[in-house]
């Protein structure tokens, strides 16, 4: 079976990427009736990425209708590294050889996918549930890279 892909639409969405999918669950405790779980998610921030993802997908995405098909993504996520990387004083900016090469530590990757995708719904496809493939990788945003997200959307055809 070849299965065919068509380039749907692609652009970068500069700014931090956030991660999502993590939630918080409290009770309240009303003076008459019973407690009611509240859930919150943990990231308050997501929000703001999502909002970003949303707006770059549009203007990338004019005049177009979301698709039925099922779909392939495949995302770069660009981080910014810590200040811990560099060297200081004289040689300050420089990034020290103990640094690592790719990120390691949080925001996790699946947890980034996860946000992205659903940015994407309702303007690019109708649900998440059609993305059939993604390929997505985390890198440091070095050698001038923004920091931010480079999103292709692939149609998928059997």
């Amino acid at each position: 079976m070849t299965e065919e892909r068509q380039l749907l639409v692609a652009f970068f969405v500069a700014g931090e990427p956030k991660p999502s999918g993590s939630f918080r669950a409290f009770m309240t405790r009303p003076k008459h009736g019973q407690p009611r779980p509240i859930i919150t998610g943990a990231n308050a921030r997501t929000k703001l990425w999502q909002a970003a993802v949303a707006q770059a997908a549009c203007a990338s995405f004019m005049d177009t209708v979301c698709t039925a098909q099922p779909v392939a993504l495949k995302i770069c996520f660009y981080l910014d590294r810590p200040k811990g990387h560099f060297k200081t004083g004289r040689r300050a900016g420089e990034l020290r050889e103990s640094a690592p090469k790719v990120p390691t530590k949080k925001p996790d990757l699946t947890k980034l996918i996860r946000s992205t995708e659903d940015a994407l719904t309702g303007i690019v496809f109708h649900d998440d549930s059609q993305v059939v493939s993604c390929t997505a990788d985390k890198h440091y945003a070095d050698g001038g890279q923004s920091v931010g997200a480079k999103i292709e959307v692939y149609e998928q055809k059997a």
